[in-house]
C-alpha cells in the first residue's frame, strides 16, 4: 500500500495545482470563470485531517476582482474542481497595459502541496476609449520694417562778381545803403570800395567847382 502510494505520488507532475485557463480573456465590467484541480490526493500524517488551502493576490486590485480571497479541499475532496470567478473592473480610464497577473500560494499540512505556488493571467479587453491628441501647428509671423535712407545737402552759395558789386553804387558816385551788406556776403574787400567811392566823391566835387569857377569868369 506504501508502494503503491509512493508510486502514485511520484507520478505527479510539476503542476500540482492547475488553473484553467491559464490566460483569461474579460472585457471591462465583464466577469469570467476560471477553473482549478489538485492533480494527487492529499496525504497527511494526521491526526489533523489532510486540507489544501490556495490564497489568491492580484497583481493590481484597481484593474481585476476576484470572488474570494481563497479556495480549499479537504482530503476527500481532493478530484473535486473549485471555481473562481474573475472580475475586469471598469475604471473609466484607458490603460496602456492590457494584463494583469494573479498569483496563487498554497498552504497544507500535506508536504507535497505546502508552499506550492501558481498562477495565471488576466488580458482585459479595455473598453475606455484612448485620450486624443491635439497638436496645435505653430504659426511663424515674420515682419519686414522698410528702410528710409535721408540725404540732406547743404544750401549752395554763389559769390557775387565784382560786376556786380560795382552795380550797387549810383551814378553819383554814393553808395547804396545795402552795398556794405551785399559786399560782405560776397566776400568783396569792402574798405578798397569805399576809398574808391570817395576819391570818385572827390573827383566830382572838384570838377562842379571848377564848372562853377569857370561861370563866374565867363559873367
Amino acid at each position: 500500500m506504501i508502494m503503491a502510494f509512493g508510486s502514485f505520488i511520484g507520478a505527479a507532475g510539476a503542476s500540482k495545482v492547475n488553473p484553467s485557463p491559464m490566460t483569461v480573456s474579460v472585457a471591462e465590467g465583464s466577469s469570467q470563470v476560471v477553473t482549478i484541480t489538485l492533480d494527487q490526493p492529499i496525504i497527511a500524517p494526521g491526526p489533523d485531517p489532510a486540507l489544501v488551502t490556495l490564497a489568491f493576490t492580484v497583481a493590481d486590485p484597481s484593474r481585476v476582482s476576484l470572488s474570494t480571497s481563497s479556495l480549499a479541499w479537504t482530503g476527500s475532496e481532493w478530484a473535486q474542481s473549485r471555481q473562481l470567478t474573475v472580475t475586469a473592473i471598469r475604471d473609466g480610464v484607458h490603460n496602456a497595459s492590457t494584463t494583469v497577473l494573479v498569483n496563487g500560494v498554497v498552504s497544507s499540512n500535506s508536504a507535497y502541496y505546502d508552499g506550492f505556488a501558481t498562477s495565471f493571467t488576466v488580458s482585459i479587453r479595455d473598453s475606455d476609449p484612448a485620450p486624443t491628441t491635439t497638436t496645435t501647428p505653430t504659426t511663424t509671423t515674420t515682419t519686414t520694417t522698410p528702410t528710409s535712407t535721408a540725404s540732406t545737402q547743404p544750401p549752395t552759395t554763389t559769390a557775387a562778381s565784382p560786376a556786380a558789386v560795382a552795380r550797387t553804387t549810383v551814378d553819383t558816385g554814393g553808395v547804396s545803403p545795402d552795398s556794405s551788406v551785399r559786399l560782405a556776403e560776397t566776400g568783396v574787400d569792402v574798405d578798397v570800395l569805399i576809398v574808391a567811392a570817395a576819391l570818385s566823391l572827390v573827383t566830382g566835387a572838384a570838377l562842379l567847382i571848377a564848372t562853377r569857377a569857370a561861370g563866374q569868369q565867363d559873367r
